[in-house]
């Protein structure tokens, strides 16, 4: 009998998934620097007009109008998205299947509900808790950005972006790729550990206190721990990104009906 249990399972275990020990850690570096490569040009490619035209206007740059952040967003998912569907199973070494990449059933679509509850739960109680304890308030940029926001389309296709594209390429990076390739030399709780970290940094705002960037990543990285235990108990690619996807609705609504929450 198979033993999916995340902690269960130990290097060089028959019974080990994700597949990491096929993953060749210089394989899997040069997928994430094309990868990396590729959203760079997927940020720049979709305004690369109007970033010439304010290169040495930091504000306006951080700052940019909601059809250029639209545009930059969806470029980079999908840059990243295009990236590891050509390199994933080369630097795998094996196929999308085995990676995990097949329909899920109802039993792991309910695994990734009970997940994204999780998320919401922990995530956002622990940032919350952060926030009152410290005493500091702090947004995400992504927050910033759909708060700013004055149309109902612009709004929605934000939130199509955070739930459907952000959620696919996030979870191909930082689960398929990383969470594997770290665990072919390490146990579970290494690996969901430093890809979970990783995927916090990411959302760090640059030229924000120290404070806040914790405030903001550590809950993060926690709910980063949830979506490897979703990939790693449904062996299911498709499972964490619907749990990131759900998380990431749930915050959409709850500021589209309470917007304080975000300020």
């Amino acid at each position: 009998m198979e033993n999916n249990s995340p902690s269960a399972t130990s290097q060089g275990s028959q019974t080990l998934f994700p597949p990491a020990s096929n993953f060749s850690a210089g394989r899997a570096l040069i997928a994430f620097g094309a990868m990396l490569v590729a959203v760079v040009i997927g940020n720049v490619a979709p305004s690369i007009q109007w970033v010439l035209a304010h290169v040495t206007d930091r504000y306006t740059l951080q700052h940019p109008p909601p059809g250029i952040a639209l545009g930059v967003l969806a470029g980079t998912d999908l840059a990243a998205i295009a990236a590891l569907v050509l390199l994933l199973p080369w630097a795998a070494g094996t196929s999308f299947g085995a990676l995990g990449f097949r329909a899920p059933t109802a039993r792991i679509l309910g695994v990734a509900a009970i997940g994204a509850l999780a998320m919401v739960i922990l995530t956002n109680g622990l940032e919350t808790l952060l926030q009152t304890a410290l005493h500091v308030k702090v947004s995400e940029q992504a927050v910033i950005l759909f708060l700013s926001m004055k149309t109902p389309a612009t709004k929605a296709l934000f939130a199509f972006l955070g739930i459907v594209l952000a959620a696919i390429a996030e979870e191909m990076v930082f689960r398929v790729l990383l969470f594997n390739a770290i665990r072919r030399y390490s146990r579970f709780w290494v690996a969901a550990l430093a890809s979970s970290i990783l995927f916090g940094f990411v959302h760090a705002t640059p030229g924000v206190p120290l404070l806040q960037n914790f405030i903001l990543t550590l809950p993060l990285a926690i709910g980063g721990v949830i979506l490897c235990a979703v990939y790693a108990r449904t062996r299911n690619a498709y499972a964490p990104m619907i749990t990131h996807g759900l998380f990431n609705a749930v915050s959409f609504v709850a500021l589209l009906f309470a917007p304080q929450l975000g300020k």
